[in-house]
């Protein structure tokens, strides 16, 4: 069975900000000094995805790691629709 390409999309903000309080090692750091490291953070997410999956599944491979931060932009979001609906004009129900 082949492997799958699998691309890891990280909410940096959120998962720093909850990240931070959950281990002891970095619980009393201040959360400027606990950054992550997305491209190690998705590669233990698909080293624990692997592990976990019955035998004769295929393995996931990391092909790609997409990374936001900061707070969603409604203008960014409308030219993601659009552009997911293969148009420029109003979408049409």
């Amino acid at each position: 069975m082949p492997d799958l390409r699998t691309a890891v999309v990280v909410d940096y903000q959120n998962v720093h900000l909850v990240g931070h309080g959950l281990y002891d090692s970095t619980r009393l750091l201040a959360r400027h000094a606990t950054l992550i490291d997305p491209l190690l953070f998705a590669n233990h997410l698909l080293l624990e995805r692997n592990a976990a999956q019955r035998i004769g599944m295929a393995a996931a491979v990391l092909s790609r790691v997409e990374v936001f931060s900061g707070q969603p932009s409604p203008a960014a979001r409308l030219r993601w629709l659009l552009a997911l609906a293969g148009t420029e004009g109003p979408m049409r129900a």
